[in-house]
């Protein structure tokens, strides 16, 4: 195959346009020797001089920034229970506490509710 090297940082552009470039994730000095070893087996097995990219990962990347919150667990909520005999009746309630919470006590059928 023919490479053309231009300098030891750049990648190696064969003629037909393409980069054999492997990106890892470093994790440490065994990133290292995997790579010198998977360059060495490309060589020997395909004939291919293979560049290794390593790139560095933050914990935070793999973590969204904001926790989304379920709906039944979310505090500050207005909420609308629909009758089921009669669908133009409703009932509109608001709670600062959790949504579950209030719903089970408009459920238990010892409390007085007006839904």
């Amino acid at each position: 195959m023919d490479a053309k090297e231009t300098n030891s940082s750049e990648s190696v552009e064969k003629s037909d346009g393409w980069k054999n470039i492997l990106t890892l994730t470093y994790i440490g000095k065994h990133t290292v020797k995997f790579g010198k070893r998977l360059k060495k087996s490309f060589m020997e097995v395909f004939s291919v001089d293979l560049k290794i990219a390593y790139k560095n990962f933050k914990v935070g990347e793999y973590f969204p920034l904001n926790d989304h919150t379920p709906p039944l667990f979310a505090p500050n909520v207005v909420y609308r229970f629909q009758c089921s005999v009669d669908g133009g009746t409703s009932y509109i309630g608001v709670t600062t506490r959790q949504l579950h919470a209030r719903i089970a006590e408009h459920l238990n059928p010892k409390r007085k509710s007006a839904v």
